[in-house]
């Protein structure tokens, strides 16, 4: 049974042996010296606090920095093209356009002027190019996106790279005639089957890959106009509905690209969206079995979002115009304007 203490409280005994032995009146005492050490020694509570404000304000830092890089909505405008270039010659300008892109979401927006549609007649026409090339000549395999216009008609295809296939992006290089070719070219892209002449039109791509598909969206005057998505069977505006009916030359090196992939189906898994360097605008070259020639027209605004706009945003966009500041003050900014003031 346990005693009572002098104070009247049941005593412990184990208690009662540890204090007789001196441990807690000795662990009372490293306790209360240590606390006092620490409380008289200003420089320690200095320095801890120090270290504290510190590490705060380095995580803030590294959260906002952080935060602006991967989060934050950056628009490029490549400035070159806020007043319209003429799409008949050919045009090089530097494109720091924004590679941090949200996720694998971005949006590509331009204005059109085609002037007429049968200058070139029988060929593909390069409407504009982002390429990471500085040569004069740029190469299509490494566009991406690469635009241009239809042989004969008034059609628009948007064709982007794959990051990871090579042989696919070089096998079309100079050669995307027929029917065959020019489906597995654009695999990796969109096309809009009607884009209006004589007048300012506002084109805006826009993509949302996530961990299940990527889908393209192109809109045309604000309102949509076409949407893909990856494995998406697809058919060329004015080339019929059937695929195999083709009369170009089919290779070996395009049949295993159609075991690869299946025919007609859209591939848009991980495409190039982040190119950046150099925008092309029109053309001068004469290739008969590619994309040579520029087109009869005008292109203006060319600017690239590093997320998803969505509709309202881009009909903001159509809102405002082709050309911005001074231009713009004196009329040709309106995308009614059916000549703009350019010898084309």
């Amino acid at each position: 049974m346990s005693g009572t203490s002098s104070s009247g409280s049941p005593s412990n005994p184990v208690f009662d042996i540890f204090k007789k032995d001196g441990i807690v009146n000795s662990a009372s005492d490293s306790i209360r010296g240590l606390y006092e050490s620490s409380y008289n020694n200003n420089t320690l509570f200095i320095g801890l606090f120090a270290v504290i404000v510190f590490t705060v304000l380095i995580a803030y830092l590294l959260y906002t920095y952080l935060g602006s890089q991967l989060f934050a909505k950056i628009k490029s405008v490549v400035s070159d093209t806020k007043v319209p270039v003429i799409g008949t010659k050919s045009n090089k300008f530097n494109a720091d356009l924004a590679k941090n892109a949200n996720g694998s979401r971005k949006s590509f927006s331009f204005w059109i002027y085609i002037n007429d549609i049968n200058k070139y007649s029988g060929q593909y026409k390069s409407v504009c190019a982002v390429s990471s090339d500085g040569e004069k000549a740029y190469i299509i395999e490494n566009c991406s996106p690469f635009i241009f216009l239809d042989k004969s008609n008034n059609s628009m295809f948007i064709r982007f790279t794959k990051l990871d296939d090579k042989e696919y992006n070089k096998k079309f290089d100079k050669n995307i005639n027929g029917i065959k070719n020019l489906h597995a070219f654009l695999r990796t892209g969109i096309s809009i089957d009607y884009i209006p002449l004589q007048r300012w039109v506002h084109i805006a791509i826009v993509c949302n890959s996530n961990t299940f598909k990527t889908t393209l969206y192109a809109y045309v005057d604000g309102e949509l106009a076409k949407t893909i998505s990856d494995g998406d069977s697809f058919k060329l505006p004015g080339y019929g509905n059937d695929y195999n009916d083709d009369d170009a030359t089919d290779d070996k090196a395009l049949t295993k690209l159609n075991t690869k992939y299946e025919k007609n189906l859209a591939t848009l898994n991980n495409i190039n969206l982040n190119m950046t360097g150099y925008l092309y605008v029109g053309n001068n070259r004469d290739f008969s079995t590619g994309v040579g020639p520029g087109f009869s027209g005008l292109l203006s605004s060319f600017t690239t979002f590093n997320y998803e706009l969505n509709q309202q945003d881009i009909y903001n966009i159509y809102n405002d115009g082709p050309v911005t500041g001074f231009l713009a003050k004196i009329g040709l900014g309106s995308y009614g304007v059916r000549s703009p003031v350019y010898k084309l």
